[in-house]
């Protein structure tokens, strides 16, 4: 079992290796993916994606203050911005409403944060020089739930990488290791400190580590993968009713059957029918972006 698992693995990595380098061939291509390019070390962890009128920009779960517009030809690093004023500890996920992007520094993977936030960055602040900054306001949360904060990892159901906006609040969909389900909370879109209201549970068969809303608002995406990141996957909804997106048609397919570990953390829509995704650096996969159609990924 262990030899059939290592030639699945391998048989991976080079179906991966081809595809970022740009090979399409249908006999070779295991995965719906189309390889961009890998991401330059700072980005080695990417972890959210949001593509906007402005360029596609990602950012770094590491402590930084800053995220990065990326050339979507080949993955580089085009614009580092910034963001004054805010330290970060966690950053999980980035979105866009039109008008302001939105920073998740909420990331809580031991359950103990009792400084999770968001911070909103005004996107005609940013300007078109290489490096440049940007001052936003701390839009700062908590989930009533959560009464303790010593938490063990596989116990903490209030750990979050995942975020959309959608008219003037944003929802974020928490990462449970321990049932493999993701809740959805809701809160204002305004700076200032909110209790973030518990809205669904949804059961995503693994970890969920991103969401995108589609341009039209038609179509809801939430990203994950299972242990030890493997069998990364993609939800679709559809046909849901304002920010209740469980309430949608659901569907649901995987973005490699090989036990890979690929650890995707960002998606994004570019438009309503295509989308970007990102990969963090692992032993098996370098941090990489890919760009896939709806159609592609789950049929006509």
């Amino acid at each position: 079992m262990q030899k059939e698992l290592l030639i699945l693995k391998v048989a991976a990595l080079v179906v991966l290796s081809l595809t970022i380098s740009g090979c399409s061939s249908a006999g070779a291509q295991q995965t719906p993916l189309t390889g961009k390019g890998v991401f330059p070390q700072r980005l080695d962890e990417s972890s959210g994606l949001i593509f906007t009128p402005m360029g596609l920009f990602s950012l770094s779960d590491e402590n930084r203050n800053e995220f990065y517009r990326v050339d979507t030809a080949n993955a580089g690093i085009v614009q580092t911005v910034t963001v004054s004023g805010h330290s970060f500890a966690d950053t999980e996920a980035i979105s866009y409403d039109g008008e302001f992007l939105y920073i998740g520094d909420f990331g809580n993977n031991d359950g103990d944060r009792k400084d999770l936030k968001i911070i909103k960055v005004k996107a005609s602040d940013i300007s078109n020089e290489t490096t440049t900054k940007a001052r936003g306001e701390a839009i700062e949360f908590h989930y009533p739930e959560q009464t303790e904060f010593d938490l063990k990892k596989g116990q903490n159901d209030f750990d979050c990488e995942a975020m959309v906006i959608s008219g003037d609040s944003i929802y974020l969909f928490t990462k449970q290791r321990s049932d493999h389900r993701t809740t959805l909370y809701a809160l204002p879109a305004a700076p200032g400190k909110h209790a973030a209201i518990k809205k669904a549970v949804f059961d995503a068969k693994g970890r969920i580590t991103d969401a995108a809303i589609s341009p039209d608002g038609n179509t809801l995406l939430l990203l994950g993968y299972q242990k030890k990141h493997q069998y990364p996957f993609v939800w679709k909804i559809t046909e849901s009713t304002g920010g209740d997106f469980f309430t949608g048609h659901a569907e649901y397919e995987l973005l490699s059957k090989y036990p890979l570990d690929w650890q995707t953390e960002g998606i994004s829509f570019i438009d309503n029918e295509s989308i970007f995704i990102s990969c963090e650096s692992t032993e098996d996969v370098q941090a990489s972006l890919y760009h896939v159609r709806l159609s592609t990924l789950f049929g006509e």
